[in-house]
């Protein structure tokens, strides 16, 4: 067994072959299955996207962000992937 210490760490592990499965939080997997590379997710023991969508009052739909701003605490995160590819 190989420990690293947080998500990008069992992630580079993964992606060098020092380690062929990782306990790892979503957000290194997700963004290099994004991008084309050849990590998945196989299991996952949370039942809900973790995060939450925050707007104004006159926004009720996803389609109501369309021109709009958005603010994220970073732009490589699982969930802003998620999000981006929910944009219209």
């Amino acid at each position: 067994m190989r420990y690293g210490p947080g998500s990008d760490k069992v992630t580079t592990l993964l992606l060098d072959g020092s380690a062929q499965i990782g306990m790892v939080t979503p957000e290194g997997v997700i963004g290099n299955a994004a991008q084309g590379g050849r990590l998945r997710l196989i299991a996952c023991n949370g039942n809900k996207a973790p995060l939450s969508l925050i707007g104004l009052k006159s926004v009720a739909r996803i389609a109501d962000l369309k021109g709009k701003r958005i603010g994220t605490s970073s732009l490589t995160v699982a969930p802003v992937i998620w999000v981006s590819d929910m944009m219209p």
